[in-house]
C-alpha cells in the first residue's frame, strides 16, 4: 500500500495552494507566498512536504466523474495511505492529486507520479470565482434555451488534465478534376457551359504541438473544444503547481493518441491542398492523393481545466473551461418549441423576400429562381445553426489548424 505525500508551509506548517491570480503558492494560515521553484519538490518520491487545498466538491477525479452520469469509465483502483491521518484511500491508478475524505487534505500520490510525471505544465490563470462567473454568464442569453431555464451548479473542480503534444512533418500530393463555369451571350440569350482541367498540388507542412488528451475519463469532445492553449506559457513541471487542484497522469496509450493526432494533421493538410487547388477553378473533385504524416516528437504536459457539473430538470450537463484562456464549452438543453417557431419565421421571411425578388427580376432567367430556393433553404439553416451552436458546442476536432499555424505550410508544386 503506497503512502500519499503532502506539502506544508515552511513558516507555519499550514495549508498551501497555488493561487492562479498571484501565480505563486500561498499559505492559507500565515499568508506567506512562495515561488513554485522554492518548494523542495525535486523528488516525487520524497517524504511528505506540502498539503493541498481542501476541495469542497469532490474527493478526487474518480469521485467527481462518478457523480457525472455522462461517464461510465472505471479505472483500475489502487489504495494509498494518507500521511496526515493514516487513513486508507482508494482511488484510480492514474490519480496524482486526490482528497482524503477523512482529514480533508488534497494529497499527492507520489508513487503514481514518480517516473510518470510530465515534462511541462501550464499553470492555472483562471481561479475558481472567475470560473463560476464565466459559467454564470454562459448559461444566459441563449435564444434556444427554455424560458424557465435555471441551471443548478452541483460541482466545480479544477483539474490538471494530462495531454500529449505531438510535433512533426507532413508531406503529400493530390490530383483533382477542376471545373470552371463560363457564361456567354447577352441578357436575353445567355448560355453557361463548364470546362474541365487537371489540377495537381504538392506540398509540405510542419505541425507544432498537436494536443491529444491522455485521460480516459475526460470527454474528448470537451477537451478538444476548449482548445487552443497558449503554449508559450508552458513551463517545466513542478508538483507545486498541483496545490489546490486535482491531477492525473496519462492512462491512455501514446500510440492510440498518436493516431488521433495523425488524423487531424492529415485532414488539415489535405484541406489546405484543396483550398489552394481552387485558386483558378470554381470546383474540384479529388481523383487521387497521398499524404504521409510523420509525427516524431512528443511532449507530455498537464493543462489546466475547470470541470463543472450542472443539472436542470433531470438533464445532466458537463461544462469545461480552459483554465488558461477562460474558453467555456458545454451542451445545454434547448426548447423544441422555440426552435420550430424560429425556423418557421425564417421560412416566412425568406418567402417574402423571394416574392419581391422574383417580382422585380426577369423570371424567364433561371438564376433568380435558384437564388430564391437557396434563400428559402439557406436562411433557416444558417439561423438555426447559429442558435444551436450556442447551446451545443462540444465537438470532436478533426483538424489541427492551430498547430500548422505554429509551424508552416508550403505548396512545393502546382499544376493547373
Amino acid at each position: 500500500m503506497a503512502e500519499l505525500t503532502r506539502y506544508t508551509c515552511p513558516n507555519c506548517n499550514g495549508v498551501l495552494h497555488f493561487a492562479a491570480d498571484a501565480r505563486k503558492v500561498t499559505c492559507d494560515f500565515c499568508d506567506s507566498t512562495f515561488d513554485v521553484s522554492e518548494l523542495s519538490v525535486a523528488d516525487a518520491g520524497d517524504e511528505a512536504k506540502v498539503t493541498l487545498e481542501h476541495s469542497e466538491h469532490a474527493h478526487g477525479m474518480e469521485d467527481f466523474m462518478a457523480r457525472a452520469p455522462w461517464s461510465a469509465a472505471e479505472g483500475n483502483l489502487v489504495s494509498h495511505v494518507c500521511s496526515t491521518c493514516g487513513a486508507e484511500i482508494v482511488c484510480d491508478q492514474a490519480t496524482v492529486a486526490t482528497n482524503c475524505p477523512y482529514c480533508g487534505n488534497v494529497m499527492i500520490a507520489s508513487d503514481t507520479l514518480a517516473g510518470r510525471q510530465p515534462q511541462l505544465v501550464i499553470p492555472f490563470t483562471v481561479d475558481r470565482p472567475h470560473a463560476e462567473q464565466i459559467m454564470g454568464r454562459y448559461v444566459v442569453g441563449k435564444w434556444y434555451l427554455p424560458g424557465d431555464f435555471a441551471a443548478e451548479l452541483k460541482h466545480i473542480q479544477g483539474v490538471y488534465v494530462p495531454f500529449y503534444l505531438f510535433s512533426g512533418e507532413v508531406e503529400g500530393w493530390a490530383r483533382y478534376r477542376g471545373e470552371t463555369d463560363h457564361t456567354t451571350g447577352d441578357k436575353d440569350n445567355r448560355h453557361t457551359y463548364t470546362t474541365y482541367s487537371d489540377v495537381y498540388r504538392e506540398g509540405e507542412a510542419e505541425f507544432v504541438r498537436v494536443p491529444v488528451d491522455g485521460s480516459s475519463k475526460m470527454p474528448d469532445t470537451h477537451m478538444d473544444a476548449i482548445e487552443p492553449f497558449n503554449y508559450q506559457e508552458l513551463t517545466e513541471f513542478n508538483a507545486g503547481y498541483l496545490a489546490g487542484y486535482l491531477a492525473e497522469v496519462s492512462d491512455e496509450d501514446v500510440d492510440e493518441c498518436l493516431s488521433r493526432a495523425e488524423t487531424r494533421c492529415a485532414n488539415t493538410f489535405e484541406s489546405k491542398l484543396e483550398h489552394d487547388a481552387l485558386r483558378h477553378v470554381d470546383r474540384v473533385s479529388r481523383k487521387d492523393h497521398s499524404t504521409v504524416v510523420d509525427l516524431t516528437r512528443v511532449e507530455t504536459t498537464m493543462l489546466p481545466v475547470w470541470l463543472l457539473h450542472s443539472t436542470w430538470e433531470n438533464n445532466e450537463m458537463l461544462f469545461a473551461i480552459n483554465g488558461q484562456t477562460g474558453r467555456i464549452i458545454g451542451d445545454m438543453p434547448y426548447s423544441r418549441a422555440k426552435r420550430r417557431s424560429t425556423i418557421c419565421v425564417c421560412v416566412l421571411v425568406a418567402g417574402v423576400i423571394d416574392f419581391f425578388l422574383l417580382r422585380s427580376l426577369d423570371t424567364d432567367d433561371t438564376w433568380p429562381w435558384i437564388l430564391a430556393v437557396v434563400l428559402l433553404i439557406g436562411l433557416p439553416f444558417l439561423v438555426d445553426s447559429h442558435f444551436m451552436s450556442q447551446v451545443r458546442n462540444a465537438n470532436i476536432r478533426t483538424e489541427a489548424n492551430d498547430a500548422v499555424e505554429r509551424g508552416h505550410f508550403e505548396i512545393t508544386k502546382r499544376k493547373g
